[in-house]
């Protein structure tokens, strides 16, 4: 599950039997606009994202792409160890489901 808010933006895996998190993990982009007062200089609003994970297989192993704001991040789904990161600084934050084909994903 995705948690990209304007105060906190990290994916976690949860057992989906008992609601358990297998792995959290917070996502790696810099912000570089954190006050004195631990608070955004943006609007909280551009740390925002609202798209759904989307499983893959990659030489047999499963990873998990997860759009958040600025970037779109490719997890391992067993431990949630980030394996790439494709940053876009430009744009807001994406919310459609990444599509997949044979090769890549869109």
């Amino acid at each position: 599950m995705n948690f990209d808010g304007a105060d906190h933006q990290y994916v976690v895996a949860l057992n989906k039997q008992t609601g358990e998190t297998i792995w959290k993990t917070e996502r790696s982009i810099e912000w570089d606009d954190i006050l004195p007062d631990g608070k955004a200089e943006r609007d909280g609003d551009m740390r925002k994202a609202f798209a759904t994970p989307h499983l893959i297989w990659q030489d047999k192993k499963p990873i998990l792409i997860s759009m958040g704001a600025k970037a779109t991040y490719g997890y391992n789904a067993r431990d949630g160890k980030e394996v790439f990161r494709i940053e876009e600084m430009t744009s807001h934050s994406g919310s459609s489901r990444p599509v997949v084909d044979k090769d890549r994903f869109y």
